[in-house]
């Protein structure tokens, strides 16, 4: 116990305990950046796909983009939500006829379903993967082993 209590208070163990902690969390930090980046790669390209599927309602996605990122003539406009965006294409759609408003919903319906399938499809690398659903892969543990 004495040989214990001598280890733990010694500078040396703090050290090498520091210097392992930041490391942990230095590359905790990169894989989850590294992580958001393939999140917003593979939104990006979920967008372009359905864009290219849909190019009659090219203008409204555009649209919906150009509200998003606060550009052209929503420059003006303070943070708008994603929903407020929705409302403005589809305001915009209306004005051109209810099969166009029609077409564009199912549009936007698309690119929600597109983009959230990619985003699923993206995991975490081995640090990061721990914690991406824990209870489901402890199951899966417990079944392979038996």
């Amino acid at each position: 116990m004495e040989a214990a209590k001598k280890r733990l208070s010694s500078p040396a163990f703090w050290r090498t305990g520091t210097v392992v902690g930041v490391a942990l969390i230095a590359l905790l930090g990169i894989q989850s950046a590294n992580w958001v980046k393939s999140i917003d790669a593979a939104s990006v390209n979920a967008r372009a796909d359905i864009k290219a599927l849909f190019s009659t309602e090219a203008w409204a996605m555009e649209m919906w983009e150009r509200c998003r990122s606060n550009q052209g003539e929503f420059a003006d406009s303070r943070t708008i939500l994603l929903s407020d965006c929705d409302k403005a294409v589809l305001r915009a759609a209306g004005e051109r006829g209810v099969s166009v408003e029609k077409s564009v919903i199912a549009v936007l319906a698309a690119q929600d379903d597109a983009v959230r399938v990619s985003i699923k499809s993206v995991s975490p690398e081995w640090p990061l993967s721990v914690f991406q659903a824990p209870l489901g892969r402890l199951a899966l543990w417990l079944i392979s082993s038996r």
